[in-house]
């Protein structure tokens, strides 16, 4: 794998390689099963990693002694994998099962043909032991070339460029937990209203009795209110 981000060569796993080809060996190869095979999946958990990764490259690791960014109160060492997948529409659920399991912040970059995407999965901690994070949302940023893939290293410390990161691949544009969760809490609202009022609009078209209508259309009205609303606030953000 490449410097694809062009990261200090400190952040890179293993450091400079050696040999007559060095900008394709960047990074250190990570055997499928040693993920699967160690965690307790059903057979469906088990055949994603078979059907839909090609490869993992454990990239880079951002923390002591690589960048001159101190660990933070909740993190201590961020990791980069490089997946190459099979499909470019490839599932989260890889993704978010590795993240489940695994106690560290990870950012993945996928890999398919010439072109590349970053993924992050936003979690907060647990108490147990087994599955450390719960996993909140999932952002992904577009498909992109090689050479317009980036995501710079920027904060006072490893919890603030997490931070960024997630601003940046949500395109949130944020930069604190406090607002990514309110804006993430804001989006579920407006996914569960704009659901409610979808299914009230289906119901409308199949009533007959002319009151119903007026009075459903109503609270689809008041629904559609409350969406924009719950967008402007997103907007002041």
């Amino acid at each position: 794998m490449e410097n694809i981000l062009n990261y200090p060569i400190s952040t890179i796993v293993g450091g400079r390689p050696q040999g007559p080809h060095p900008a394709s060996g960047y990074g250190r190869n990570i055997p499928k099963k040693a993920f699967y095979e160690h965690w307790d999946l059903s057979a469906k958990q088990r055949q994603h990693f078979i059907d839909d990764v090609a490869s993992l490259t454990w990239l880079y690791k951002l923390g002591k002694g690589t960048v001159n960014v101190p660990g933070g109160e909740h993190i201590v060492e961020i990791d980069f994998f490089a997946v190459v997948v099979k499909e470019q529409d490839c599932p989260d659920d890889v993704f978010t099962l590795i993240d489940s399991f695994m106690p560290q912040y990870i950012v993945f970059i996928q890999c398919y043909n010439d072109e590349y995407r970053l993924l992050l999965n936003y979690k907060d901690r647990t108490k147990d032991e087994s599955h450390p994070f719960r996993i909140i949302k999932t952002f992904k940023g577009e498909w992109t070339k090689a050479d317009d893939l980036q995501l710079t290293i920027a904060g006072n410390t490893l919890d603030d460029v997490w931070e960024h990161f997630a601003g940046i691949i949500s395109d949130y544009q944020t930069a604190s937990s406090e607002t990514t969760h309110a804006i993430i809490a804001l989006e579920e609202q407006i996914k569960q209203k704009t659901k409610a009022c979808e299914a009230l609009q289906k119901k409308i078209r199949k009533e007959r009795q002319f009151n119903r209508q007026v009075e459903m259309n109503t609270k689809a009205r008041q629904l559609k209110r409350e969406i924009a609303s719950l967008e402007e606030q997103i907007v002041e953000i």
